[in-house]
Parts: structure tokens; sequence; C-alpha cells
């Protein structure tokens, strides 16, 4: 993946997320989040049986409680 896909990815995810995904870990495509875990490996593991680890960016969703602005 290219570092312009991998922007353009991150730049389309939401500026807010709902409390069910906070401090957790997502992958995103096309800019929608298509899975979320506590747990990293779970996560990409998942992602990698799927065939789509090359295709995806990962991102941990901080708490609401520690977003600094």
């Amino acid at each position: 993946m290219s570092l312009k896909q991998l922007n353009s990815n991150f730049s389309k995810l939401p500026k807010s997320f709902s409390s069910e995904i906070e401090g957790k870990w997502v992958a995103v495509m096309d800019g929608k989040i298509i899975s979320y875990d506590e747990n990293f490996v779970k996560l990409f593991e998942e992602i990698s049986k799927k065939g789509l680890s090359k295709k995806v960016l990962f991102h941990k969703v901080p708490r609401e409680e520690i977003l600094i602005f």
C-alpha cells in the first residue's frame, strides 16, 4: 500500500468514534472501519486470514478521556 493510499484511508476516519470502539484497535480499508478488537494480534490475524493485511490501515482509537486538543 502506498503512502498516498494510507493517508487517504486515515483522512477518511471519522473525527469522533462511538464509545463501542474507544480504546480498541480498528482495521480501516477505503476509509471504512471493517473490523475492531481490543487485541491487535487477534485483529491482525482476522484480517490476514481474509488476505487483506496489505490493504488495511490499523489504528488504535484513543479513549475520549485521554484525547488532547
